[in-house]
């Protein structure tokens, strides 16, 4: 019996998507709860379903026509970026490891364009959501069954991760899952028993995961999608800039008051006001940039241990990442690629806010997009990998982007 072309696109298509997302979380049954045991984790499952994702997207494009490689088709800000991309590995102090961590993070994000190019924004979108939501429920009963793995021991006792490595990207995880979840129970039509169930045990988890970015997200989250949804419900451009210019600002004022008491916060909290040795660490990285500022030392060659323990004398640890994602971008591709990556996102978030309600659908998911966004650029503030990576949230923040760009308006 002979396969039907779309049939096949189709099926490819779905697991790859689906494949990628799973990877990309690194989860995993029976992990070693200790933070200093991690370090023997191999990783193995997660390297063969990056070997079966190249390899499928290969298949894709053999069995189809050129003119799905033509398809892909950047526009010119994005050909920029991509081509400081390149340069910062064609001079990088390691080409080798910065071009095999480009063709990760390449292979693992191109599945979620080719849905998108076949099936629209909205199924992707759909995909996405039913991965985030089967996860919550997986977690949450590993965690409960199965406490000896879900929780964590050690310097994080008590410390919810469910089937993920560490406490902090399970809570990262859990707080971004609950825009979805908050959505679908409070902000559509008839609300939803299991998504408000799910909302809450998303609040429960994020609690228990006692990681202090996960909940200052999560709390920052849900006002940003209420607002965000009252901002696009305005057809008036100049109230739209308004309220934006109020919120900013406020956000502004938070930020630094918050910043001014952060050292009474900590300790009330009964945490380290240094993030643990984080702004050590990034004092350090920091000046490291100042001796490449254009184009960076090559994406993702700080990503490297063997990297991060040459310096682990000047901050007074053995840091794995540089443990911001900001730091990241600066490191991986300079001044000059942050500076574009950045105004393309800005552009983008803009251009979703002060647009009118969609014309074509009587779903509009454009605020959960613009705050999982924002969610995840809150994660990454203290947390590698969320732009330009492998992980779970890089391709959560590119599918959101990849939806916010199809929204056709009135």
């Amino acid at each position: 019996m002979i396969v039907r072309r779309d049939t096949f696109n189709r099926g490819v298509l779905t697991l790859l998507t689906y494949l990628v997302l799973l990877r990309s979380t690194n989860m995993g049954i029976g992990y070693p709860n200790a933070e200093y045991l991690l370090a023997t984790i191999g990783y193995m499952p997660q390297k063969l379903m990056q070997i079966v994702a190249m390899l499928l997207v290969l298949v894709y494009f053999f069995f189809n026509s050129a003119s799905k490689v033509k398809a892909i088709k950047p526009n010119f800000i994005w050909a920029f970026f991509i081509a400081v991309c390149l340069f910062s590995i064609l001079f990088s102090p390691s080409i080798s490891s910065t071009l095999r961590y480009f063709l990760s993070v390449f292979f693992i994000s191109i599945p979620l364009y080719l849905y998108f190019k076949e099936y629209g924004g909205e199924a992707l979108y759909k995909v996405v959501y039913k991965f985030i939501f089967f996860s919550l429920v997986v977690n949450f009963a590993y965690t409960i069954l199965l406490p000896q793995y879900g929780v964590m021991t050690a310097n994080h006792h008590g410390a919810w991760r469910g089937l993920f490595v560490h406490k902090n990207v399970f809570g990262g995880f859990i707080s971004l899952a609950g825009i979805f979840l908050f959505y679908e129970a409070f902000m559509t039509a008839g609300r939803k028993k299991i998504a408000v169930l799910g909302f809450f045990a998303c609040f429960l988890m994020a609690v228990m995961s006692k990681s202090t970015t996960a909940l200052i997200t999560f709390l920052a989250v849900i006002p940003t999608l209420l607002f965000v949804q009252f901002l696009l419900a305005l057809d008036d451009k100049n109230k739209k800039a308004i309220f934006l210019f109020i919120y900013t600002v406020l956000l502004v004022l938070v930020y630094f008051t918050v910043n001014s008491f952060i050292d009474e916060i900590f300790i009330l909290l009964d945490k380290d006001p240094t993030l643990t040795g984080r702004t050590g660490l990034w004092d350090v990285l920091l000046e490291l940039s100042a001796q490449r500022p254009a184009i960076g030392y090559g994406l993702g060659y700080f990503h490297r241990p063997e990297v991060m323990y040459k310096y682990s004398v000047d901050f007074g640890w053995d840091a794995k990442s540089t443990h911001s994602s900001y730091i990241d971008m600066i490191l991986g591709v300079g001044y000059l690629g942050t500076i574009i990556f950045s105004t393309i996102l800005v552009k983008l978030l803009l251009n979703t806010l002060m647009k009118r309600k969609p014309v074509d659908s009587g779903v509009d998911r454009r605020a959960v997009s613009v705050t999982v966004v924002v969610g995840c650029l809150f994660v990454g503030s203290a947390t590698s990998g969320v732009i330009l990576g492998t992980s779970f949230f890089w391709l959560l923040m590119l599918a959101m982007m990849i939806y916010m760009s199809e929204t056709k308006t009135e």
